[in-house]
């Protein structure tokens, strides 16, 4: 029998309204604990003039965010080792928490 080494599961999300960065942030650690999650370290940049990149490190791998706030959009990744945690819960945390821009194009 095959086990699975890890979940990846990537993502790119165009928000009808950008927030602030610390309220984005929330929901994004609110979809890591939701989903089964827990967060060791975080390292967030922030670029002049707009912008954003943050990585998680998980006890189950890790989550990366890339923000581009003139685009209101953002991508993500979303990596777990095993089995646990759950990369697609994360990612429908967040589209139902954010106000998600329907037609991206």
């Amino acid at each position: 029998m095959h086990s699975n080494a890890g979940q990846l599961l990537a993502a790119d999300f165009y928000l009808a309204v950008w927030p602030k960065w610390h309220e984005m942030e929330k929901v994004f650690v609110d979809a890591l604990s939701h989903s089964g999650m827990h967060v060791i370290k975080k390292l967030l940049h922030k670029f002049e003039p707009q912008g954003e990149t943050c990585v998680w490190l998980l006890e189950e791998s890790h989550m990366a965010v890339h923000t581009y706030p003139e685009k209101k959009y953002f991508a993500i990744d979303v990596f777990t080792c095993g089995e646990e945690g759950s990369p697609m819960d994360t990612i429908n945390y967040l589209s139902k928490n954010l106000i998600v821009k329907t037609n991206a194009y």
